[in-house]
């Protein structure tokens, strides 16, 4: 699986190949056209003898603008396959792409591919793979070529061991009168051993210690930035801080300031934002903490485990509306806010409704949408710091009836980075069965 999804980004050398299974592809249901175009052609592109090996075949456009797609679209080659989403695909992927979910898996025949990209100019990957004995395996990538200021961000690396570019460590956005600031309102600092970069994901840039401004600690807790600079050292105490950072005119400036409150994730206060005109915190809305003790038995050792699970619960919940941006779950003063997780979108979509009654939620992320029928609903929030789970079922009278009651329904399982697993081996997993969401070791 992994060869496969970096099959769509990597290019490799050309050689002589097999012929692949279509001439070419043109993308039918953008910007009004159904017909090959020379603006809508997926060209191929050979690689090497290891992907003939295992049916890797790539189809790229480089340039292709998309202004709307209002009814979805098809990949269709130029000997007549055609493809569109893949109803079993075994990533996990759903049936839309946009800005959170930029990748997507196809099928011959498979229903039209919804789409909700900002209108902008894309580079389009449509990649094959063949293993021995299975038919052949489609996916598609569209990678954004929109160079616009708002497209960079930036992140704080080197910390509690996060190398990564992630939701974890990325700042937010805050428009001021001098400009934008990158904040990260609370941001668990733990160790920082080998010092800490700022890093910018538009042009891979790292943002080192400038001269005389190598270190962090608490009686100096800011840093002068330039380009290629050593790593930043940090001598904080650990705890929870706001992280600010600019980039103004050459200048490049972080600043680490304590937050007064050192409350953890799981042992704050969260309210639910956004369904029935709730805007702020102190209109209500607060979600009750429940803490319980429970075990479960190593099935390698035969050990006992213990855990303390932490939930929060609103019981019989009316809704009647949720706002078009969608909601949030966040504390009073936003230090610790989720909406959508950029990792689970393609597996789970950015919308919860009936069919799709559990959402995994990322640190500062973007309101989820909402599908729910208006209604009474048990909601169940939990966190773990920069990620956290929501689920919504109808309450017991409700009046609302949900599809996914029974014993019968199917268990879905997802490992800790968010992929969808098909008869999991051991370890830890997140279980989605009968619309309720569980932590499980296998």
């Amino acid at each position: 699986m992994k060869k496969f999804l970096l099959s769509t980004l990597i290019m490799s050398a050309a050689v002589s190949m097999a012929a692949p299974p279509q001439t070419g592809f043109y993308l039918s249901g953008f910007n009004g056209e159904s017909e090959a175009t020379e603006s809508n052609r997926l060209t191929y592109v050979p690689g090497n003898e290891e992907d003939e090996d295992e049916g890797i075949y790539r189809f790229i456009n480089d340039n292709f603008v998309i202004s709307e797609c209002q009814n979805g679209f098809f990949a269709i080659g130029e000997e007549g396959l055609k493809l569109g989403f893949n109803v079993d695909n075994d990533f996990g992927f759903s049936n839309m792409v946009n800005q959170y979910a930029t990748m997507t898996s196809l099928a011959e025949n498979g229903p039209a591919i919804n789409c909700e990209l900002p209108a902008g100019t894309y580079k389009v990957i449509l990649a094959s793979m063949q293993e021995e004995g299975d038919p052949m395996s489609w996916t598609m990538m569209f990678q954004s070529l929109n160079n616009d200021d708002e497209a960079i961000s930036y992140y704080l690396i080197g910390f509690n061991g996060n190398d990564e570019l992630s939701q974890d460590n990325i700042f937010v956005a805050e428009e001021s009168e001098d400009g934008v600031i990158y904040t990260y309102p609370k941001f668990l600092v733990e160790d920082c051993a080998d010092g800490f970069f700022v890093a910018n994901s538009k042009d891979d840039t790292l943002l080192g210690a400038a001269a005389r401004s190598d270190k962090v600690t608490d009686e100096n807790p800011f840093a002068s930035l330039e380009n290629s600079g050593d790593a930043v050292q940090s001598s904080l105490t650990p705890g929870y801080y706001t992280v600010n950072f600019i980039s103004m005119n050459g200048l490049n400036m972080i600043s680490f300031l304590r937050c007064e409150d050192q409350t953890p994730a799981d042992e704050s206060v969260y309210y639910l934002l956004g369904f029935n005109g709730i805007e702020n915190p102190t209109d209500g809305v607060k979600f009750v903490r429940s803490v319980e003790e429970s075990s479960y038995e190593d099935e390698e050792t035969g050990e006992m485990i213990s855990e303390t699970v932490i939930t929060y619960t609103l019981k019989n919940f009316d809704i009647k509306s949720c706002s078009e941006d969608g909601f949030i779950v966040t504390t009073e003063d936003g230090g610790f806010s989720y909406g959508l997780s950029t990792m689970f979108v393609p597996m789970l979509g950015n919308t919860i409704s009936l069919d799709s009654p559990f959402g995994m939620m990322g640190i500062y992320g973007k309101p989820y949408k909402s599908a729910l029928p208006e209604g009474k609903y048990d909601i169940n929030f939990s966190t773990s710091d920069t990620s956290a789970s929501i689920s919504f079922l109808p309450s017991e009278d409700s009046g609302v009836e949900s599809i996914m009651t029974g014993d019968n329904s199917e268990a879905v399982y997802y490992d800790l980075q968010g992929r969808r697993m098909i008869n999991p081996d051991k370890g830890i997993y997140i279980l989605v069965k009968n619309g309720e969401v569980s932590k499980i070791v296998k």
